[in-house]
């Protein structure tokens, strides 16, 4: 039976109604016009990529093809539901049917893309990263956190003699252990602050030297700063940040911020912020620093107690150090079960205490 259908030649939006029919014997679509019959093998059918919920329609040809609707329940409708195959069925059918809903289904649409880009932003990303940073090879480290280095020294201030001195003061520890070399560096300034650079340099500001007050407390800082290196703490979070600037140029179509990272990268390493568990990590693993020189494993606690004091102080213009390492009560409830209280009772070596004494007397 032949019955009425729109039909739309691929060339222009206009709609044609035409008589259409399936030719069981040869498996085609026939199309009567005016002028000529058109046939559509049924194997060449497609099924648009969207599906309406009022009517049915079918693409033929190549771009710009060409298509019919139809009423589904029509007779020809349903002849043609016994011989053509089975639409797809899947997310993309999913879709079609919010799609089919109008506003309400496109915002569904909007809200599901945004929370699957949020997923890859915040879960997918910082994994992936992280595997990137801990395949990263030593050398290369080493290098990046050098040429980082170099940048920083062109803004700071570095107190050749203090640095020497504290030098004296590592000389002194065990670094059992480690995988990489330490390097230290005083900057000459009153700033509360000290950061580790991927590959083994160690900078503590003056201001945040001047606040301690036993050799115990600044191994605790420096193992503390050596663990954000030996746990690649600093390179996970630039591959993160790295990873994250690619991610948002590639949605948002942003190539200058990948290239403002990388101008921006050498400041951020002053400031860098770790995450909670990181800083808990760091914590306790500086213990172990403490532990292999024989020194009182309170030192670490006796740092961030020295850090809380300040930033309560100091009221809102917290300091440098604690914005970038955010301290808590939990963390010093957490590190003070850790230690051994039979440590309590050691002392630094006469060497030890004497380089420290140097490092912080005042010229």
């Amino acid at each position: 039976m032949k019955t009425p259908v729109i039909y739309y030649d691929g060339k222009t939006s206009a709609p044609q109604e035409v008589l259409a029919w399936y030719d069981a014997e040869f498996k085609e679509i026939v199309l009567e016009k005016a002028e000529k019959s058109i046939r559509w093998p049924i194997a060449e059918v497609r099924y648009p990529e969207f599906k309406s919920t009022d009517v049915a329609s079918l693409d033929f040809g190549r771009f710009p093809a060409q298509t019919i609707e139809y009423l589904e329940n029509s007779s020809f409708g349903k002849e043609l539901q016994a011989n053509l195959p089975a639409r797809k069925e899947g997310f993309g059918a999913f879709g079609n049917e919010l799609v089919n809903e109008g506003w309400g289904g496109g915002a569904i649409i909007m809200a599901l893309v945004v929370a699957a880009l949020l997923g890859v932003y915040f879960y997918v990303l910082p994994f992936v990263s992280e595997q990137i940073a801990l395949t990263i090879p030593q050398d290369t480290e080493v290098k990046f956190g050098e040429k980082i280095f170099e940048s920083l020294v062109e803004k700071e201030d570095i107190d050749a003699e203090k640095t020497a001195k504290l030098r004296s003061f590592t000389d002194q520890l065990d670094f059992k252990d480690a995988k990489y070399k330490y390097d230290f560096y005083v900057v000459d300034d009153d700033l509360v602050n000290a950061f580790a650079l991927p590959g083994g340099k160690v900078v503590i500001y003056d201001g945040l030297l001047q606040k301690l007050k036993k050799p115990e407390e600044l191994v605790g800082l420096l193992g503390h700063e050596c663990t954000h290196i030996e746990k690649k703490h600093s390179l996970k979070n630039i591959a993160s940040e790295l990873s994250s600037s690619f991610f948002l140029a590639a949605v948002f179509g942003d190539a200058g911020g990948i290239s403002n990272f990388f101008i921006d990268n050498a400041n951020k390493m002053r400031g860098m912020s770790f995450g909670r568990d990181m800083e808990t990590e760091s914590d306790l693993v500086s213990i172990n620093l403490l532990r292999q020189n024989n020194l009182p494993e309170q030192g670490t606690v006796d740092l961030l107690k020295i850090l809380k004091k300040e930033e309560e102080k100091m009221g809102l213009d917290i300091p440098q150090f604690l914005s970038s390492h955010p301290l808590s009560e939990n963390r010093i409830k957490e590190l003070e079960k850790n230690i051994s209280k039979k440590s309590i009772k050691l002392e630094p070596s006469e060497n030890l205490q004497k380089a420290f004494n140097e490092l912080l007397k005042e010229e």
